[in-house]
């Protein structure tokens, strides 16, 4: 019973978390970065006239100006992100990658650390195989190697041929990252890295002075949602347990049982007569009452007005009794309950039980119980 407790608990974690991680993911990027940089792509690719005075000024003659000669544009995504065709037609960056071949989206780790982001994200550009490093891979304990890209899909990049880098998120982290790793000429094969390699990095929304979203997936509220996801989903399963099991089959059962019991008390004339002394009637209202006693979670008449937990049977005959016990008190206690229910009085747990389990020892006050002999001539009558 525990291990599907933990099982249930686990998948609603999951689901939780992954509704609320892509409802935030679609909405920040189909609302905010879809129109602002398919705006920034036009005037970078498409209106280079624009920039011709000063291209002229910088360029040597013989050099091509034109679009085709203008440097990539590498968009950087941010945690839980995806790059160019991870998701089928789906893009991270509402299609800008679509409107331009020179516009590269990499396929970095949605999860992994900034710095092997970092170096995935050079091998991805230079292409083959990424190497995180002997001494920071053994720090962390995963493998020196990762994917390998047979081709890199910007194979000529150096201070010669900078790129554009475009960040969001932690994808600006990781960028930044990236330019102090060439400074530093990090990358075992390549000494003739430099921080030149990058012409220019934009941010959008890039977490450089921290982010308030490290509290929002911090333990404190991470066990808040947790607790509340158990609550729902402990409330859901009981409910719908309870509803069904006493609408289809208590529902059915129990009326047929109390029909018999209670309006076909004929067809027990013969053994009863056997049984019963001289002047001792053997009619209906001679029969005893019935108390259908709820579960976990359950109520009693009344309690949630015309609701029924027992799927209307106490409405058939008003010796059918059902007690409204404690929905999460334990079974002694509702024992204790029940009596007091039937006989009528304060509700007394026992002073010893009282101090063992920390509560009151007294509860409800029963002025009359619901089996005493007044009470049961009054519903016979």
């Amino acid at each position: 019973m525990i291990r599907w407790w933990v099982l249930s608990l686990q998948l609603a974690e999951l689901l939780v978390s992954s509704m609320v991680h892509l409802l935030y993911g679609f909405y920040i990027f189909s609302s905010a970065v879809a129109g602002d940089l398919s705006q920034a792509l036009n005037e970078c690719l498409f209106k280079a006239n624009n920039t011709n005075v000063v291209v002229k000024e910088d360029v040597p003659k013989g050099t091509s100006t034109s679009v085709d000669s203008l440097p990539p544009i590498v968009l950087v995504h941010g945690i839980f992100g995806f790059g160019k065709g991870k998701l089928g037609g789906l893009s991270y960056f509402a299609g800008a990658e679509k409107k331009d071949e020179r516009v590269l989206v990499p396929d970095l780790g949605s999860l992994t650390s900034i710095y092997d982001r970092a170096r995935e994200l050079f091998y991805y550009l230079k292409g083959g195989q990424v190497d995180y490093g002997e001494e920071h891979s053994k720090a962390c304990g995963h493998s020196q190697f990762g994917r390998v890209y047979e081709q890199g899909n910007y194979p000529e990049w150096d201070e010669d041929h900078p790129i554009h880098f475009v960040g969001h998120s932690a994808g600006a982290q990781v960028v930044r990252l990236l330019q102090q790793m060439l400074s530093d000429k990090a990358f075992e094969g390549y000494e003739n890295t430099s921080e030149k390699w990058v012409l220019s990095i934009t941010a959008l929304s890039g977490a450089f002075n921290g982010t308030t979203r490290t509290y929002l997936d911090g333990i404190q509220w991470w066990v808040l949602s947790l607790q509340l996801a158990e609550l729902l989903v402990s409330s859901m399963v009981h409910l719908l347990y309870g509803f069904y099991i006493f609408s289809s089959a208590v529902a059915g059962d129990l009326s047929q049982a109390l029909n018999e019991c209670l309006f076909k008390a004929n067809n027990t004339n013969v053994v009863v007569k056997e049984d019963v002394p001289k002047g001792t009637s053997t009619s209906v209202d001679s029969l005893p009452p019935i108390v259908l006693v709820h579960g976990i979670f359950g109520f009693g008449k009344g309690k949630l007005g015309g609701l029924s937990y027992f799927a209307g049977a106490e409405k058939k005959d008003e010796r059918v009794l059902v007690p409204d016990l404690g929905s999460l008190t334990s079974i002694y206690d509702r024992a204790r309950e029940l009596f007091y229910y039937l006989k009528g009085g304060q509700v007394d747990y026992g002073e010893e039980h009282s101090k063992a389990c920390g509560h009151s020892q007294f509860g409800r006050v029963y002025e009359q119980g619901s089996s005493s002999p007044a009470l049961l001539r009054a519903l016979y009558s």
